[in-house]
């Protein structure tokens, strides 16, 4: 059992060390998959606040501290830390901030961008029934990352910008189908997106995926920004 585990943690760090980043199948306990949905469906938001590509979001973590039920006000949003910082790939990595993003049933989901840490773990929690298009609603990871001078509103915000420089640097969009309890492992620093988003209708199918965000232990998350 504990040689599997190795051998597991090691095609990990193997997958990640080549490409920038590895797919988990059944990634986290299905009671916690249950629970962070149920959360995301039955959180109140602002009806005025959703993004143009059509979602919601809501963060968690320490430096939310002051936000209505805490940073983190479900106890499995810590328990899926904890698991996740046993993989070897994370065990130098300390999680920094997290979010989960509930999509309009069809919409263009988030554009081409790059996040401020070290690692991004990005977990889908809706159940692969309540999909519609199965050619949709994964995510693409291009294999080309943001200029170490960008600001962190150019890497992040600036569409124009950043899709000239996908375009000019021939980056290749590596497709990841989305799947129910699927995680996501890759380097923060490359450029990433929704592959568009089409679920069945009603509140209960929308697409909700979840990031986790680790940095290194030796720095603070302005080191990344």
């Amino acid at each position: 059992m504990q040689n599997a585990k190795k051998q597991f943690n090691q095609s990990v760090v193997n997958g990640f060390k080549k490409e920038g980043m590895v797919v988990i199948d059944d990634i986290l306990p299905l009671p916690w998959i249950d629970a962070m949905r149920y959360w995301a469906l039955t959180t109140e938001y602002d009806p005025n606040q959703i993004y143009s590509g059509g979602y919601r979001t809501r963060d968690f973590g320490e430096s939310y501290e002051g936000k209505p039920g805490g940073p983190f006000p479900i106890p499995e949003l810590q328990q899926v830390i904890q698991l996740l910082s046993q993989y070897d790939i994370l065990k130098d990595k300390r999680f920094c901030r997290g979010w989960f993003f509930i999509h309009q049933n069809k919409c263009p989901g988030v554009d081409p961008h790059a996040d401020p840490a070290a690692i991004n773990v990005n977990i889908w929690v809706t159940p692969d029934w309540c999909v519609e298009d199965h050619n949709k609603n994964g995510l693409k990871v291009y294999d080309t990352k943001h200029p170490d001078d960008w600001t962190w509103n150019d890497y992040n915000r600036e569409r124009e910008k950043i899709d000239n420089f996908i375009k000019d640097s021939n980056a290749k969009a590596r497709k990841v189908n989305y799947k129910w309890n699927r995680g996501i492992l890759f380097d923060s620093s490359y450029f990433h997106k929704t592959d568009s988003v089409h679920m069945k209708p009603g509140h209960h199918n929308k697409r909700i995926n979840f990031t986790f965000m680790f940095i290194d232990k030796d720095k603070n998350a302005q080191d990344y920004i």
